[in-house]
């Protein structure tokens, strides 16, 4: 499991639903609006509470921990928090790198841009 965008960590935590989560945060969208990642159902998380994190750095494993984990898979989620008022998840899609619906492996050697927010595939792809 890799990051799939730069941020710092927010939470690194188990609970029975969702298993071992960590959660990203990615700062402020260009409107303002809080931006976050969150990665569930991990076998082994591998970062800590207020770790600054780079993009495709290794954050956990994947697994099928908690009630809702039946086979190994990740559960991913970007949220959007517009000024406390009310949490949204987003469709990943829209954020992808190379645009909306073109899903986007990270290279590492390759230079991203962290605004605007946008991803890479949050799990390493074959042969990168």
């Amino acid at each position: 499991m890799i990051a799939a965008a730069s941020g710092r960590v927010e939470r690194s935590f188990y609970e029975p639903a969702f298993g071992n989560q960590i959660i990203l945060d990615h700062g402020l969208d260009e409107k303002g609006a809080r931006i976050r990642t969150h990665y569930k159902h991990l076998y082994e998380r591998l970062a800590e509470p207020e770790e600054v994190i780079a993009r495709g750095q290794q954050i956990g494993t994947m697994g099928a921990t908690g009630a809702l984990g039946m086979m190994v898979h990740l559960h991913f989620e970007v949220l959007i928090d517009e000024r406390h008022r009310e949490v949204k998840a987003m469709d990943p899609n829209l954020f992808w790198v190379n645009g909306v619906g073109k899903v986007t492996c990270f290279d590492r050697t390759k230079q991203y841009r962290d605004r605007p927010f946008k991803t890479t595939y949050p799990v390493r792809c074959k042969g990168m």
